[in-house]
């Protein structure tokens, strides 16, 4: 009679379904938390679970929405979250034009610095 290996026994484990981890950054202000709010389904009024799973969506992968903090002393969690990010999404405020040149200035140069690989995407209308 054979016995259960190590080995064989891991095989017989589950594995966790992939999660893909969209992190949202950007200046104070800028609606981060808002779009997070409005990606997971939730009315206005209602109360935001910290960083949201989504349900599977066409190809059955759920979705974890990561808000990160504007708060200068939380700045190393914020590295650690864009470090781990599977996709990173950067806000801007459009009546706060300081923020659009931050994209540039500051947020672009710090996923550089942290090598977080960067495809940019335009949108015409």
């Amino acid at each position: 009679m054979a016995g259960v290996t190590a080995s064989s026994s891991k095989s017989i484990q589950r594995r966790r379904p992939p999660i893909v981890r969209i992190v949202v950054a950007g200046d104070s202000q800028t609606g981060k938390s808002s779009l997070i709010h409005v990606a997971a389904g939730y009315k206005a009024g209602t109360r935001v679970f910290k960083n949201p799973v989504l349900p599977p969506y066409c190809d059955a992968i759920p979705i974890k929405l990561i808000d990160t903090s504007s708060r200068l002393e939380d700045k190393a969690i914020v590295d650690d979250e864009l470090k781990q990010a599977d996709s990173v999404v950067l806000t801007y405020a459009c009546d706060q034009p300081e923020t659009l040149q931050h994209l540039t200035t500051i947020w672009l140069p710090l996923l550089f610095r942290l090598k977080i690989l960067v495809f940019a995407s335009q949108l015409s209308f």
